[in-house]
């Protein structure tokens, strides 16, 4: 949008210096997964003051680790919690400055159109799909900002964001997952407090950084692969395997691993949801994230004995981002309360009829394929020994954690310690004490395989 020179305060003899604009970040500073912008950020447009070199060094760049070559990564649209490590570097602490979003060069904008798309002037990508259309804006320093158009009644998960995501790659995105819910795939592999947040609490809180060097580590139900690119980037010198059962998601995955230029990984096809793939090899390490509840519930516990066996006697075994089953509030599917507490046909009909996310006809096999009945510790643990072994369930113990309410407290109060969630903190700790299981809205959990 090219605002009127009087709108922008432009004097005579200011033609000779670019317009830019920039979207003025008024919006809270941390967006809980599903909250989303309703209205586009106000633009403000302005004449840039000439610089002398040099100038310009409050835009802080990623330092590398410094054991590899630098390579392309995912921008830091919000600060990463400063205490936490990676494998192989320590990350900066102190307050980090927001990478600037939305500048605009609104005279000079480039674009592709390809298949399913329009362009609208130099600067405007649309991208059509049966439920909206996605407006993709080129910027000048490489980003991509990302708006979501949706037809009346599509369910928006994020309504914007900005990236470093070629067009090709948001197109499958959009066409994959569908527009309301491609900002939040891409904010699960982009935003620092999203999937890279809950990874690093609920695997760094049991086990420390150095002990994924060399390691192999499979990542099953790898899905688009935000988790699995993630802990590519995470721990550069482990071997990570990603498992997953739709083609369209294994493309996918390869696309953003090869938009990163990550060598570490590896994705392979399940032969069919009830078996791995073959000659798969033992693992120290196995990762759930978000993926329990979405087993059926005759799946759980054949897949993960099948899981349990190939892993290292001594390895752990992750899950993470489990909605919680008896919690009140059901966040994760249908938004609705108290929903956990009903009978599975009392708990259908409320979600078809009251939940905005649920089209009505969804039977409740889809429903709990969408994971709305969540899990527990037991019942993950009792999943994994079916086939029979022992197992020990650890006890976060680093990152200054020493249970898993403190873990829920630590990645869920990144942006701002809420007085709400110290008093939760303790209900949750009070709780778990009189229950003998880990309670939280979100579990991640850990089992060391014994001998």
């Amino acid at each position: 949008m090219i605002r009127p020179l009087k709108q922008v305060g432009l004097q005579p003899g200011q033609h000779d210096r670019p317009l830019v604009c920039q979207r003025l970040n008024r919006l809270p500073a941390a967006l809980a997964p599903g909250q989303f912008r309703a209205t586009p950020l106000p633009l403000q447009c302005w004449i840039p003051p000439v610089r002398a070199p040099g100038q310009d060094s409050h835009l802080r760049s990623q330092r590398p680790c410094p054991a590899h070559p630098p390579r392309r990564s995912a921008p830091r649209l919000r600060s990463s919690p400063g205490n936490l490590q990676s494998a192989n570097c320590q990350l900066p602490t102190g307050e980090r400055t927001r990478s600037i979003i939305g500048i605009v060069e609104l005279m000079q904008g480039k674009g592709k159109a390809g298949p399913n798309t329009t362009e609208q002037g130099p600067a405007r990508i649309y991208i059509d799909h049966p439920e909206g259309r996605v407006l993709v804006e080129e910027q000048r320093d490489g980003l991509r900002y990302v708006k979501v158009l949706p037809a009346a009644g599509t369910f928006v998960s994020r309504g914007e964001c900005v990236t470093s995501y070629p067009l090709d790659l948001i197109r499958r995105i959009v066409e994959i997952k569908s527009p309301g819910y491609v900002c939040d795939e891409i904010a699960r592999d982009e935003d620092p407090d999203y999937v890279e947040l809950f990874l690093r609490y609920s695997l760094l809180a049991y086990v420390p950084p150095e002990s994924f060097c060399g390691a192999r580590l499979l990542d099953f139900g790898s899905g688009s692969a935000a988790s699995t690119v993630v802990l590519s980037r995470m721990f550069p010198e482990a071997q990570i395997v990603g498992v997953e059962l739709e083609p369209d998601l294994i493309m996918l995955a390869q696309m953003r691993a090869e938009h990163y230029g990550l060598e570490n990984l590896t994705f392979l096809k399940s032969p069919d949801p009830g078996r791995l793939p073959d000659q798969l090899g033992v693992f120290s390490f196995i990762n759930l994230g978000a993926v329990y509840e979405h087993l059926l519930p005759a799946e759980r516990p054949r897949l993960l004995r099948q899981l349990w066996s190939i892993l290292e006697p001594g390895g752990v075994f992750f899950v993470n981002q489990l909605p919680y089953r008896f919690y009140p509030m059901e966040p994760h599917t249908t938004g609705l309360p108290l929903l956990n507490y009903f009978p599975d046909r009392l708990a259908h009909k409320m979600a078809t009829r009251y939940s905005p996310r649920i089209k009505a006809g969804t039977t409740w096999a889809e429903l709990l394929r969408m994971g709305i009945r969540g899990g527990t510790a037991p019942s993950v643990r009792r999943d994994l020994l079916s086939g029979g072994g022992k197992a020990n369930q650890v006890t976060p113990k680093f990152m200054g954690l020493h249970d898993h309410a403190d873990l829920w407290y630590g990645y869920s109060s990144q942006a701002r310690a809420h007085p709400i969630k110290r008093a939760m903190r303790i209900g949750f700790k009070v709780t778990s004490r009189l229950t003998g299981t880990p309670v939280a809205p979100g579990l991640s959990l850990a089992f060391q395989k014994l001998a």
